[in-house]
């Protein structure tokens, strides 16, 4: 039984491919699967077996399969989805083709340690925090629909026959995947549903991630496209300031307003207070013009200027962590918008106007 990959664990990441700008794909196993077994006192889970099953039984009960895929552990944030594919291994069935289909689940559930015994049709003892047929999270946490929480329309619907690997793949299922990599918070996987739940038996049985045969795990393939590399230009110019050095202004981390990890870093400068400022505009067409001990480059009478909170600087260093949830109204920044950034630092021993400059950065942003 393969137990590293537990709730929390990182992604299986089977597949990656290709540089930035180009349509790459990723193979992610699930990090989640367990079966809903109908009984009306939630008793019964199976979060570390080896299969999930999905239909109805010969004596009229219930399964349902839970699936989560870590979908923004596994692609990058700001990327455009092109088209997603979920395969599982059907491995046994009593009955013939069966229309099988994947919904959106709209609450969190729980896999842990339960282990049904023989082909686990039966279930086991479900384990503090499984997911049950009325348990989110046994024991105390519920569904609000027994049997799960999903969306009524199914993302993406095939038909299980033989023993072998099915997939699904929709439109749909690829909306759901790009919202899951948007807004993770809102991922809680797909449950994967018979389409006649009616008096008919129609089990159907598949590997889950625990299978000792890794090529059987449940994969969600994704197709995507990654945001595009930042683009940040240098621009305008700084005079050497007290440190015997004109001050640089560079950004690390990311461009993309989805990944909100875009860092401002001005350097070499005086160890005193700076602050950053940026604007949409360019002062003197980008040539700058004469301020404190240095040039004023971003900023112009058509785009003000938006200030930054002040820093304090250690190491000859000027840094500022850009949150993008945490912008003023009149400073807010968008995909595809291009600004100017520029620090301004406190700098007596300088001397002059005991203040200077580094010089420009122009910078555009993606999704």
């Amino acid at each position: 039984m393969n137990r590293a990959l537990r709730r929390g664990a990182l992604p299986v990441v089977l597949a990656l491919a290709a540089p930035a700008l180009q349509a790459d794909l990723v193979e992610v196993v699930s990090d989640r699967d367990n079966t809903l077994y109908e009984q009306s006192v939630g008793l019964t889970s199976n979060g570390a077996g080896d299969h999930f099953f999905s239909g109805k039984t010969n004596i009229g009960l219930l399964r349902r399969a839970v699936l989560h895929f870590d979908v923004a552990g596994a692609v990058p944030a700001g990327s455009t989805i092109h088209s997603a594919t979920l395969r599982f291994e059907m491995t046994k069935t009593a009955v013939g083709s069966q229309q099988l289909a994947v919904h959106r689940l709209t609450a969190d559930w729980g896999e842990e340690s339960s282990h049904s015994p023989g082909d686990e049709g039966g279930g086991d003892l479900a384990a503090a925090g499984d997911a049950t047929w009325i348990h989110r999270f046994s024991p105390t946490e519920l569904w609000t629909s027994w049997g799960g929480d999903f969306e009524p329309v199914a993302s993406a619907t095939t038909s299980v026959g033989g023993l072998g690997s099915y997939s699904w793949s929709s439109a749909a299922l690829a909306a759901d995947a790009q919202d899951m990599l948007d807004a993770p918070a809102s991922n809680f996987g797909w449950i994967l549903k018979n389409v006649n739940e009616g008096p008919d038996k129609t089990t159907k049985r598949f590997n889950t991630r625990e299978h000792p045969q890794s090529s059987t795990w449940p994969t969600l393939i994704l197709d995507y496209t990654p945001p595009a590399p930042c683009t940040a230009t240098n621009y305008c110019s700084s005079t050497p300031n007290s440190t015997g050095q004109a001050a640089l202004i560079s950004q690390t981390g990311s461009c993309s307003i989805a990944d909100n990890s875009f860092t401002l870093v001005a350097s070499p400068v005086p160890n005193t207070i700076g602050i950053f400022f940026y604007s949409m505009g360019q002062t003197n067409g980008g040539a700058g013009i004469p301020f404190g001990n240095g040039l004023r480059c971003a900023g112009n009478p058509q785009n003000a200027v938006v200030r930054r909170r002040p820093t304090s600087i250690s190491g000859n260093q000027q840094v500022d962590a850009v949150d993008f949830t945490d912008l003023p109204a009149h400073g807010l920044i968008s995909p595809g918008q291009t600004w100017n950034f520029q620090a301004w630092f406190r700098d007596p021993p300088g001397g002059g106007g005991s203040f200077d400059l580094s010089d420009g950065l122009e910078v555009t942003f993606t999704p």
